[in-house]
């Protein structure tokens, strides 16, 4: 009884969505286009920092000498259509985890947007294999969890923690996790056989991996210090996704300074930018810096500019409020952009951030 306690225990933290990878910390950010904000430098409490770079540590171990060959053999079996099917259907399953977490923050657009996902989805997309909600309708998910719920709320995130086997988190968002598993439709077909419960969470996290592998090792190499680097990232990503939403309407000019797009709650719907400025395949591009007013950016962008980086001012559209992002294009691989992140970081610029939206 007591191993089956823990077991579960152990289930409950696989499940969670912030795992030692980092791409799966940051998740949230490649899949979303973000409402992001001014942020000073990063303040962590970290008391326990001794101990969670221990875990850190036991962590990097299983990922190298377990879960990755794990991956790569999964990789071997499983085309990566079939991966990335998967990948969706697991996501599609968790939909009760984002509805019930919109409709506590008071989200009802959000939370009727993820309901139809499911059920075009689970039918049309042959039980979420599929992902045609994105994108045939383009309805894109909210992706919220209930450590967004509380920290919108005003709960505070406690101190950092660096889970064993889990990895980055905090005390807020531990209790998040926790709770989310309860809406885990999971957590209720297997509650009778906990192997099961297991399986089902090392093949989310397995697949997961073995769509993302070489990353973490891009990761490690890009940063001085991994253990902070990582610390730094996962804060900065849920900060980010809690403050977009307590943001408000201040009012700014229209003088443009780099190139210029319009992004809507859920897409972009204009965008105009400068030849050469910014290609197709970007994908993914470092924020430096939000503002309410076009002219606050113009010393940031001349200090861009005088280090040879293009600039890409983006219009944040939310309801009856807009705000203003300048980004710095970093083409279409995330770890890349995580480079360029950190070397403009090393360069002085301080409020910097991956973010990823479409052409």
């Amino acid at each position: 009884m007591r191993f089956k306690i823990v077991a579960l225990l152990v289930a409950i933290f696989i499940w969670g969505p912030n795992y030692i990878h980092p791409a799966r910390a940051a998740e949230d950010i490649l899949e979303n286009d973000l409402a992001a904000y001014n942020q000073p430098e990063v303040k962590i409490n970290d008391p326990l920092e001794p101990l969670n770079r221990v875990f850190f540590q036991f962590n990097d171990k299983l990922y190298t000498y377990v879960l990755k060959p794990t991956a790569k053999a999964w990789r071997f079996v499983l085309p990566q259509p079939l991966r990335a099917s998967l990948w969706s259907a697991f996501h599609n399953f968790l939909t009760p985890v984002r509805l019930v977490n919109d409709l506590l923050q008071g989200e009802f657009a959000a939370s009727g947007v993820e309901l139809s996902r499911f059920v075009l989805n689970t039918t049309v997309g042959v039980g979420g294999l599929g992902d045609p909600a994105q994108y045939v309708f383009h309805l894109q998910t909210s992706d919220e969890d209930l450590g967004q719920t509380l920290g919108h709320y005003g709960v505070g995130e406690g101190f950092y923690i660096c889970w064993p086997f889990l990895g980055p988190s905090n005390l807020r968002d531990t209790v998040g996790m926790a709770g989310d598993s309860f809406l885990d439709p999971v957590t209720y077909m297997t509650s009778s056989d906990w192997k099961a419960l297991l399986a089902v969470h090392a093949v989310r996290k397995v697949n997961y991996i073995s769509l993302n592998i070489g990353e973490y090792e891009q990761f490690k190499e890009a940063a001085f210090d991994p253990y902070t680097a990582m610390k730094e990232f996962y804060t900065k990503n849920r900060r980010q996704k809690i403050k977009n939403k307590l943001i408000r309407h201040a009012n700014g000019d229209n003088n443009n300074v780099g190139d210029y797009r319009h992004i809507a709650t859920d897409k972009i719907n204009k965008t105009k930018t400068r030849p050469g400025a910014v290609h197709a395949h970007d994908k993914f591009f470092v924020q430096v810096g939000v503002f309410w007013r076009h002219d606050g950016m113009r010393d940031l962008t001349r200090r861009l500019t005088a280090i040879g980086r293009k600039t890409l001012v983006v219009t944040y559209n939310r309801g009856d409020y807009s705000f203003y992002g300048l980004q710095v294009p970093a083409g279409s691989n995330f770890m890349a952009a995580k480079t360029i992140e950190l070397q403009l970081s090393a360069a002085g610029f301080r409020d910097t951030m991956v973010v990823s939206h479409a052409l």
